[in-house]
């Protein structure tokens, strides 16, 4: 099992999904967390963006 407590602090951004070719644009509406460490992540919606952070 891994050592949750030593993975270092980490954050990635999805932006809104797009189409190609355009016009087209999507939102992300929703987000889950899943592996041994999930008590140690996290994640935000905010304006069809997902923010996931994790580590410590």
């Amino acid at each position: 099992m891994a050592d949750c407590a030593s993975i270092p602090y980490g954050q990635a951004v999805w932006g809104k999904p797009f189409v190609s070719p355009e016009p087209g644009t999507g939102t992300n509406t929703s987000a889950y967390i899943y592996g041994p460490c999930k008590a140690n992540a996290g994640y935000s919606l905010s304006n069809g963006e997902v923010t996931m952070t994790g580590g410590g």
